[in-house]
Formats: structure tokens, C-alpha cells, sequence
């Protein structure tokens, strides 16, 4: 890295050899340079309302003249005078010689300024003044600096993101969370977004706090594989590092030995001076060797050290977020919840099947407590229409073996059989099974737990579907002692396919026993795997199977148990492998199963002569000679070769260079009007189609034959493989459509052997929809699709599989082991495809599908708000929406109430400048001093009730939430957005108490009370809530809303008048509300129980609470029990 900063340092010669192996030049490759900044060019106007632009170091002008080129105001400017002479004659207009810190060339305010790779050229002191310049001029900046690059020699300012993220919230810009600038620019490349209002000091030294607060909490882990690499990186590192030491050592003893010889030259005679001269001279060149190679190793050493630290922080930042994931799912899977127990009890009155379910426990060697807790989730479910066949195999256990024999003798659904040695998993279960009499055979380990409402979703489920043959559901882990809750997995529905990789379906299983008399017993060849192949057995004769998305099995995690990992029974391998390509061999696949070296298990389907296919191939973006020449060499290199492949070319292509032969077609995206014109796509031949987009390259040369097979042999409408970019990591492994007709994709911008609560990339997946940048399909009902449609492109073929998924109830088949590699990174297509049932592939409960809705996924204020709540079916009302509903009126069906109407709410606001009169909504119900039920004035009923920062300006709490428990149904909810006190103008008044809420209640007050007020105007004060989170409120230095002699004023006005006064009439902390809450359950003054709640987060000054609605509870201790309990669940918020 050098010290000074030179403008001369960037010549000709600089952007020949300056930048790498490929100099910055137009023509390079095939126009590489171009290329690059026509895909920047094209996601900075997709992605923002853009017109007017500024690159600051625009070099040669690439960048500007894209995005001319597509209309948009471009302008730029560069230190190089030798760069910006070789600018496009009609861009030169606009491209201008001069530096980042120089003000004059900031004209205006700009849409977006760009930066890419420019502040790290420059001393510290003017990279400041450049953002401060690039702050003052836009409300987005598009960045990038090098944060490792330290041996450029133009490289002067190198630093980490956090350094960068620092100096620009100092401006008030933060990162957005948008991934698209580091999908295609480069991997630190981030848009910096104008964030109002934000006092950026207080926050920096609160996150700062913050920061040091997580890195103790949330030590790295789980993320060996990174940190394998980045070891193997810093060891290369430290090698050189030694090395370089050694050298230094080796010449540093040299120096000592011709300063030894020179100092007994000098005692010699004055003769030798001219030998001692050039010694000096040579001492003299040492010592610069000396200098050079310590400045070197000082710069190697801050590299390895500022890149420990920037993974250190990425590592933890991913921990985190997954933390906050796990959290929210514990919280929202409470266990043991009275009100659910309530209404299982009466849902189970109305189920007209009631089948007795045998649940089978084979014991050996197991500790006596987990014993005991694993009989106990049995004998405490809510369904009680169970018989628990137990055989017990350790007589020498005598604590479990007289502990079993009592509770076989007090419970007669308990039978017990004894045997006089253990005679295997297998022999056991067999056992349990012919003591079986239930209709339906349940699985459970000796030392696991199931939920209390297992067997009342199984029994659900059958009611549901008269034909399910085989149930299972969601599982977590739980430790040794029972008290910590771990490692989810959220399944998807039954398939053949993932069976082939994980035996995925296991805990909770449920079976149909007739099921027994076509597979007959569990088969003692396969211990270890028994339950796998019993599965795949049934699977072949099961009508229905079944997936209930909800955790039932809790797992245990034990040295024994399976669930620690495959080293605790090493002879499950050999089972695993046997179960497998038995099932294999029994479907007729010519194909053979085995585990990789990577250890994961992989169908092999064996290479033979398939039916012909054809490959069309399109281009994403611009035509690119270098991207299709991969594609095309790396489909030469195939051992199954296409007989005919047809290239779609952009409208603008001019020639082409690669010499091709006859099975080749060239065509010309303006050539035809629609692709059902096409041969290929007009006369779909007998075989297979495979569509490619240019810059994919195949990492095997048996990809096509395996993908063919997929079809041929394996049944699925299409097949792709894995997606990876450059880096390793997955662009595309399939996609799952949400409910919302949102698409999404499993695994994307992680790790290429990525596991998630969905389970591993590695596993085999049916879908609706698999990569369309790389896809073998069977040729008619694609065609069919395609027809119409004008060109082909990712969303258009993305579109047609999910149609013909949706409509003809096919799959795609995703292959993990087809690794596909490709050059252009791709961003997710928007469809407009809607579903007419859901993708059973999804699981509403998955935090971490991918990268992106890792970080996004962590609920808004909105989602906060509307925990539980379907907007989009149910009905609502949300109290005073005025300019900015929470819920609008195209997301469902949602009223709007208001104290007065339209009319008197713009009188009331015109002249408030935070206000915008023209976008008061419209008022559907007038309250005003009426209750609730009169103000809406029909028999209506809702689902939900908005109340943002409402209730404290309520003069009666109590009286107010019966009025909502009037108008809501049952499950109802109430959604309560609330100032806390100690980050708001009430920061220094008293908490309400119960005392004065009922007072309140039966005072039945409509209006707020003289003494509400007075305590209002007294004690309110203007505060900073960034202070106030900071503990740097000073009372006394604090303005004052008003004083007692104007609250008493007002007090009397309204006493006399009748005129409403509004202030807040009670003053309530997170934990205040919940006592207070607490208190009215007990006295029966509510019936509700709190279903969701949110701590205020960092810099905001509200909490969140949503209320649901109890039904009719006669029983007043059942109600308070169930009450109570809700709010145990947020007790350390």
C-alpha cells in the first residue's frame, strides 16, 4: 500500500497493467468492460426511480455512456486526464477532468451518485471530504472500496465495510437492504440510502455498545467450513510472513559481520579508506532492503489482522440474525398453552373418527428420568384414545423395570412385555407391534418427547383425510436435560425423491396398522435404518401420505442417540446404503445408490443411450461471445450430445465469430414475432428439450445424461441441478412459492453444502419451478407454454414451469449433485403466476430460506403489528388512521374510524406542516363520545382492531377493551402499538396504576378526567428519545409542555364547556402494561390474553402487544390460568 497520493500515477499505463491480468480497455474480450458496466447500468435504473446520475471517477467513461445509452441524465468526472481522453466523442460533454474532493464538480442534487473503487486512491483526509461532497448532493450512493487490497500501489486508503458504514452514517446514510450492488458489482459493494431524521452520533456510540454486547453473547460457531478456508488463507499468509522473518534474520547476521570486518578495517590503517567507503555504500543498500521488507511485512501483518476482523463481524452478524430467527420461533411455539388445550378439547368433541392410535417404545439402556419424561408426553396428551406398547429389553436396570411394571399396573392403556435379552431395534419394535390393537401405529424412541398435542393433530389430520395412510410431522432437538430447544427442521410433503437422500419424514410417524399386512414387519437386516426402509416400504402402498407442518417430536440429543450425529451408531451406514438401493432396485431404476466423498448420499444413474434431445440457448442481457463460447464448449464436452441446439440472439447482435457446424441455428430475437413460430418450439420432437442461458458451464460431462434420466426414468416433468457462482456460492436451488404468490429461493447466496431449518441443499427436491437458467423438459407442454410469448428469457420459462406445475399437478426434480456453474449473477424474476393451491413444498415457519430473507425476514413494525392477523381474509378496523393506515384498504377489508369526520380532520390539520391534508383517508365510522358498537351502528363483527398509539390517549383502558371484545369474534385480535414512557414526552410521570384505571372503569369516563389533565401539563417534557435511550436526559434542562396552572385552565374549560382535551391519559412502560395486565386477569376485568408481544426495539419509543379474544370460559380459574400464561411467554422481553 503506498503513502502518497500522485493524480499522475494514473496513465496509460496505469489502466494497461494497473488492473489486474485484463487491461481496462473497450474492445478487451469481447468488450468484458462494457459488459460489466451495461449490467450495473441496467440494475441501477430496474431497481430505483432514476434519472438524473453522477460517477465520481468515472475513468474512461464506460459507466456514463451506458447509461446515456438508456436514457438516463448521465455525468461524470475523473482525476486522469489520459482516461478521460479516450471517453465516446458524444459522451465527452459530459465527462469532466477532476478529483473526488473537489466541490466544483458536484452540480445539483443527483437520483444517485455513483463511487465504485475510488476512495481507497485517495489520502483519509479526502475520502472524507468526497463523501461529505457525495452526502451533500444525493439521498443514495452506489459504493465500493477494495477492503483487502493492500499491495496496489495506488492504494492508500484501504479499510474495512464497517469503516466505510461508519463515515457514511455520519451523514445520515445507511446501508440498504437491498443485495442486488454486491450480486453484481462486487461481493462489498453496498447502496448507502439517506435515512431522515436520525441522530447518527448517538446511535453510532449506542451500537457500538451494542456491538460489544453480541460479540459476548453470540460467539462464532457453526461456521467450521468458512473458517477452515480463511485458516488455510491466513496460514498461507503466516507462511510468507516466516518466510520473509527468515530472510531478514539470515541478512541482518550478514550486516553484523561486515560491520564486525568494517570496524576492524577502520582500526587497520587510513589506507583502506576507499574499502571502507564502499562498504558503507553496501551497508547502506542493506538497510534499505531492510526498510522495504519491514514496511512490506507491517502491511501484510494489518491485512491479515483487519480481514480476522471483518470475518469475525460478518460471521457474527449471520449468528446473529439466525439467533434472532430461533428466538422468535421459541417464542412463537410456546408449549403447554392452556387456551390451545381449550380448544382442542372442544374441537375433539366434533371429530367423527376417533381411532386408537398404538404408539410403540422399545427400552434398552436409558437413563431413568428421560424414561419417565418420555412416558409422561405420552400419558399427558390431549387426546386420550391411546394404548402404549412398551418392551423392555434391560432387567438390570431395576429402577426403570419396577418404575414400568407400576405404571402398566395403574394405567390400563399401558401393556408392558419384558424380555430376557435385547434382541435389536428392529425385534423390539416387532414386539411392541404385536401388542399393537389401534387402527393407526405411532414410532417413539425411549429417550424423545412428544408435544401434548401430538396425537390430537394426527387424529385432526385423519378427520381431514379419510385416506391418510401415513402422518408425520416437524421436529426440533432437546438437550440431555430437557430444558433447551434446538435445531428445527421444517419439512416440506412427502417425497420420493428427498426419501433417496434423508430419511427426513422420521419423528412424528404415524401409520395405518393395514399397512403392516402388505410390508409385514420391520426388516432386523436394516438396524440403524429400520424406520427408513419401513417407509419406503409403505410408501408403495400408502393411498395418502400426510405432512402436519408442526413441530410434534422433540428429539433428544444424547452421546447414543442418532440425533448427535452419525458417529454415535457407525453401523447405520452400511443399513442405510442396503435400505436404499433395495427401494432402488425394486422401482426398475438402472441406477445405483452410494455415498460421496463428501459424505453425502447420491443417485447414480448409469450412463446409456437416451433419447435425443435438442438445447436452445438465450442471453440473459447483452450478447457476449465469451459467455456463449463457455456454454457451447462445455455442452461439446458432454458424453451425451445434443443433435440440434438453436441460439437466440439479442436484436442488436451484429456477427458472430465462432465457427459452427450444421447442427447449429442462429436466430434473431426481431426475426419473429412470437416463439411458437419457432421449429423447435412449433414441432416439439419425441425426445427432450434442454433450455440454457448463455454463461452456464456444466462441472461433469455426464450433466445431461443425468438430467435426461431424471425424466426418462424418474417420471418429472423437468430437472436442473445446483446453481453456483464463481465464489461457491448457490444462485438458484430450486424455487418454493409462498402463499402470497411470492417466490422464493431455498439456499440462494448461501454456501454451496448449505444447511438450514429446511434441511441440506444436498437433499433431492420435487418443485414447481427449478432453474431456468438451466433446464432439460419434456418438449410438449413447455411449448405449449412458450407459444405465445415474444422472447425467451428467465422470467418467461421461469412462468411456464409454474403453470404447468399449478395446472397439470406435475413436478421438477432438483439434482444437488448437477452442479451447474455460471458467470452472470442472477436476480429473482418477478412473475405474475398465481397459484390456485398451495406449494406443499413450502413451510410458513422457515427464518432462513435464504441470505436475503434472513436479513429481511425479521418482522417490521408491521408484521409486529399484525402478528396472527389475516388481513387478506379477514375483516378489520384500525382507530385513526388519518394520513398513514397501518393496514390499507387494497389489503383487505379493513374500516376506518376517527373521532370526526373527513372533513373536520383536514379543518383540524391544515395548517400543521407534518401533516398532508390530501391524504387523509377517508373516515367509514365516526366514534366520538359513543361506544363503539353504536358509532358502527350494524351487527358487524371483526377479526382485528388497529389501535397505534390509541389507548393511552383513552380516558377508560378497561371500558374501552370491552367495547373491542364487544365488536371482535372469538380469536379475535386487538393490535396495540404503545408509548413507553421512558423514550417520550411522559418520561418523568408516574405510571398508571390499577387503582386508577378502575377508578376510571366505573366512573365510565368518556372523556379524560380534570386530574388525567393536569398530571399531563404538569409533568410532560420534551425529550430526545436518542438521549433518553443514551441515559442523557438532564430533567431540569428539559422544556416543559406546560404547568399545572395551564392543566387546571384547561381542566375547567373542559369541566365547563365540554370541550374533549386530548393528552395522554395513561403512562405505561413494557413491563408496567404487563403487571397492569396481570392485575385485571385476576379480577376478571378482561377476556383477553396477550397473544404476541415486542420489547420496544433500540432508538424507538414503543412496544408492541396484540390481544387475542377468549371464548366463553365458565370456569373462572381455567380462564385465569389460561390468561396467566400468555404472559409468562414474554416475561424477559
Amino acid at each position: 500500500m503506498a503513502e502518497k497520493y500522485s493524480r499522475l500515477a494514473f496513465d496509460e499505463n496505469y489502466y494497461r497493467t494497473g488492473l489486474g491480468d485484463i487491461p481496462y480497455d473497450r474492445d478487451i474480450q469481447g468488450g468484458k468492460w462494457l459488459n460489466f458496466f451495461s449490467t450495473i447500468a441496467d440494475q441501477v435504473l430496474l431497481n430505483n426511480d432514476i434519472s438524473r446520475v453522477l460517477e465520481v471517477g468515472c475513468a474512461k467513461g464506460f459507466l456514463v455512456e451506458c447509461l446515456r445509452d438508456r436514457g438516463a441524465e448521465a455525468y461524470g468526472f475523473d482525476v486522469s486526464e489520459y482516461a478521460i481522453s479516450t471517453v465516446r466523442n458524444d459522451i465527452k460533454p459530459f465527462c469532466n477532468i477532476g478529483s473526488a474532493d473537489d466541490p466544483s464538480q458536484y452540480n445539483g442534487v443527483y437520483d444517485v451518485i455513483i463511487c465504485i473503487e475510488i476512495l481507497e486512491h485517495l489520502t483519509e483526509e479526502m475520502g472524507m471530504k468526497a463523501i461529505d461532497l457525495m452526502c451533500k448532493h444525493t439521498k443514495k450512493i452506489l459504493f465500493s472500496s477494495s477492503p483487502d487490497d493492500y499491495e496496489e500501489k495506488t492504494h492508500i486508503n484501504v479499510q474495512p465495510p464497517e469503516y466505510w458504514d461508519l463515515q457514511f452514517a455520519k451523514h445520515g446514510f445507511m446501508r440498504s437492504l437491498e443485495m442486488w450492488p454486491e450480486q453484481v458489482v462486487a461481493s462489498h459493494t453496498v447502496l448507502y440510502v439517506k435515512e431522515e431524521d436520525l441522530k447518527i452520533p448517538a446511535e453510532i456510540q449506542m451500537m457500538e455498545k451494542e456491538l460489544t454486547r453480541i460479540e459476548k453473547l453470540y460467539p462464532i460457531k457453526g461456521q467450521e467450513e468458512e473458517f477452515d478456508i480463511i485458516k488455510a488463507q491466513l496460514a498461507y499468509e503466516l507462511d510468507r510472513v516466516i518466510h520473509k522473518k527468515s530472510v531478514i534474520n539470515t541478512k541482518l547476521k550478514y550486516v553484523g559481520t561486515e560491520i564486525h570486518t568494517l570496524n576492524n578495517l577502520d582500526k587497520k590503517t587510513v589506507s583502506n579508506d576507499v574499502d571502507l567507503e564502499q562498504m558503507q555504500s553496501f551497508i547502506f543498500e542493506k538497510e534499505v532492503v531492510l526498510k522495504e521488507t519491514n514496511e512490506f511485512l507491517m502491511n501484510l501483518l494489518q491485512t491479515i489482522n483487519k480481514k480476522l476482523v471483518y470475518c469475525h463481524q460478518s460471521f457474527d452478524e449471520k449468528a446473529l440474525l439466525w439467533e434472532k430467527g430461533k428466538n422468535n420461533w421459541l417464542i412463537n411455539t410456546c408449549v403447554n398453552d392452556p387456551l390451545e388445550k381449550l380448544k382442542h378439547e372442544n374441537e375433539m368433541k366434533r371429530f367423527t373418527r376417533k381411532p386408537l392410535i398404538s404408539i410403540l417404545l422399545p427400552v434398552y439402556i436409558i437413563d431413568h428420568r428421560i424414561l419417565r419424561e418420555t412416558i409422561s408426553s405420552v400419558r399427558n396428551q390431549t387426546y386420550q384414545n391411546w394404548q402404549l406398547c412398551i418392551v423392555y429389553a434391560d432387567k438390570k436396570n431395576r429402577d426403570n423395570l419396577s418404575y414400568l411394571k407400576t405404571i402398566a399396573r395403574e394405567d390400563h392403556r399401558i401393556d408392558l412385555m419384558c424380555l430376557e435379552k435385547n434382541e435389536g431395534i428392529s425385534k423390539n419394535t416387532n414386539h411392541c407391534l404385536k401388542m399393537a390393537r389401534g387402527e393407526y401405529i405411532a414410532f417413539l424412541d425411549h429417550d424423545d418427547l412428544i408435544t401434548e398435542d401430538a396425537l390430537y393433530e394426527v387424529v385432526k389430520a385423519i378427520n381431514e383425510n379419510e385416506k391418510a395412510d401415513i402422518l408425520f410431522s416437524d421436529r426440533d432437538l432437546i438437550n440431555q436435560n430437557s430444558d433447551v430447544r434446538s435445531s428445527p427442521l421444517f419439512k416440506h410433503a412427502w417425497s420420493w425423491v428427498t426419501m433417496l437422500s434423508a430419511n427426513y419424514v422420521i419423528h412424528f410417524t404415524v401409520m395405518n396398522k393395514t399397512l403392516f399386512e402388505k410390508i409385514g414387519e420391520i426388516d432386523a437386516h436394516c438396524d440403524g435404518a429400520q424406520d427408513w426402509d419401513l417407509f419406503l416400504k409403505a410408501s408403495e402402498f400408502a393411498r395418502e401420505i400426510v405432512h402436519i407442518p408442526k413441530i410434534l417430536y422433540h428429539w433428544r440429543v444424547i452421546p447414543s442417540s442418532a440425533s448427535s450425529g452419525i458417529q454415535a451408531k457407525p453401523y447405520v451406514l452400511e443399513a442405510q446404503m442396503k435400505a436404499l438401493n433395495r427401494y432402488v432396485t425394486k422401482s426398475g431404476f438402472d441406477a445405483s445408490i452410494q455415498r460421496n466423498a463428501m459424505g453425502f448420499i447420491q443417485l447414480n444413474w448409469h450412463l446409456k443411450q437416451r433419447k435425443p434431445f435438442e438445447v436452445v440457448i438465450y442471453f440473459d442481457e447483452k450478447y457476449n461471445e465469451d459467455l456463449l463460447k463457455k456454454t457451447l464448449t462445455s455442452l461439446e464436452n458432454q458424453y451425451c450430445k445434443p443433435k440440434k441446439v438453436t441460439i437466440i440472439v439479442p436484436a442488436g447482435f451484429d456477427e458472430l465469430k465462432l465457427k459452427l457446424d450444421e447442427r447449429f441455428t442462429l436466430l434473431k430475437e426481431d426475426s419473429f414475432k412470437k416463439l411458437g413460430e419457432l421449429e423447435v418450439f412449433k414441432q416439439p420432437s419425441d425426445g427432450y428439450l434442454m433450455i440454457l442461458c448463455a454463461g452456464v458451464k456444466f462441472n461433469s460431462k455426464n450433466t445431461t445424461s443425468q438430467l435426461i434420466a431424471w425424466l426418462e426414468e424418474g417420471g418429472f416433468e423437468g430437472a436442473s441441478g445446483k446453481i453456483i457462482n464463481q465464489n461457491q456460492l448457490i444462485e438458484n436451488a430450486g424455487y418454493v412459492m409462498a402463499p402470497d404468490d411470492q417466490l422464493i429461493e431455498p439456499y440462494k447466496g448461501f454456501d454451496e453444502n448449505a444447511n438450514t431449518t429446511y434441511g441440506s441443499v444436498n437433499w433431492y427436491r420435487e418443485y414447481l419451478a427449478v432453474s431456468e437458467a438451466c433446464i432439460m423438459m419434456k418438449p410438449k407442454c413447455f411449448s405449449k407454454k412458450i407459444a405465445e410469448k415474444q422472447r425467451l428469457d428467465r422470467k418467461n420459462i421461469l412462468e411456464a414451469q409454474l403453470a404447468i406445475c399449478t395446472e397439470d399437478d406435475v413436478r421438477m426434480v432438483y439434482d444437488p449433485f448437477t452442479m451447474i456453474e455460471t458467470f452472470i449473477p442472477f436476480i429473482t424474476p418477478t412473475t405474475n403466476v398465481k397459484t390456485s393451491r398451495q406449494d406443499s413444498y413450502y413451510n410458513s415457519a422457515i427464518w432462513d430460506w435464504n441470505r436475503d430473507y434472513l436479513k429481511k425476514n425479521h418482522a417490521d413494525r408491521k408484521a409486529k403489528l399484525l402478528s396472527g392477523v389475516k388481513v387478506k381474509t379477514g375483516a378489520g378496523i384500525e382507530i385513526g388512521p388519518l394520513t398513514n393506515p397501518v393496514v390499507t384498504k387494497k389489503e383487505g377489508a379493513v374500516y376506518y374510524i376517527d373521532h370526526t369526520s373527513k372533513d373536520e380532520l383536514i379543518k383540524k390539520y391544515r395548517h400543521d406542516p407534518n401533516i398532508d391534508i390530501t391524504q387523509i383517508n377517508d373516515v367509514d365510522f365516526i366514534w366520538g363520545e359513543k361506544t363503539l358498537r353504536e358509532a358502527i351502528s350494524r351487527d358487524l363483527t371483526f377479526d382485528y382492531v388497529v389501535a397505534s398509539h390509541v389507548i393511552e390517549h383513552v380516558p377508560d383502558v378497561i371500558g374501552w377493551l370491552d367495547e373491542m371484545n364487544e365488536i371482535l369474534n372469538v380469536g379475535g385480535h386487538i393490535c396495540l402499538a404503545i408509548p413507553d414512557k421512558r423514550y417520550t414526552f411522559d418520561y418523568q410521570r408516574q405510571l398508571t396504576t390499577v387503582a386508577e384505571l378502575i377508578d376510571s372503569y366505573l366512573n365510565k369516563l368518556r372523556r379524560p378526567s380534570p386530574r388525567q389533565i393536569i398530571d399531563f401539563y404538569a409533568n410532560a417534557i420534551k425529550i430526545d428519545t436518542y438521549d433518553a435511550w443514551n441515559g442523557n436526559i438532564v430533567v431540569e434542562k428539559c422544556e416543559r409542555f406546560g404547568s399545572e396552572e395551564t392543566g387546571l385552565k384547561l381542566a375547567q374549560t373542559s369541566m365547563n364547556e365540554g370541550i374533549y382535551v386530548d393528552v395522554h391519559c395513561s403512562v405505561f412502560t413494557f413491563n408496567s402494561f404487563f403487571k397492569v395486565l396481570e392485575t385485571l386477569f385476576l379480577l376478571d376485568l378482561l377476556n383477553f390474553r396477550v397473544a404476541m408481544a415486542y420489547g420496544p426495539e433500540i432508538y424507538s419509543n414503543e412496544f408492541i402487544v396484540v390481544l387475542e379474544k377468549l371464548p366463553q370460559i365458565d370456569n373462572l380459574e381455567k380462564k385465569r390460568r389460561i390468561q396467566l400464561h400468555s404472559l409468562s411467554r414474554f416475561r424477559n422481553l
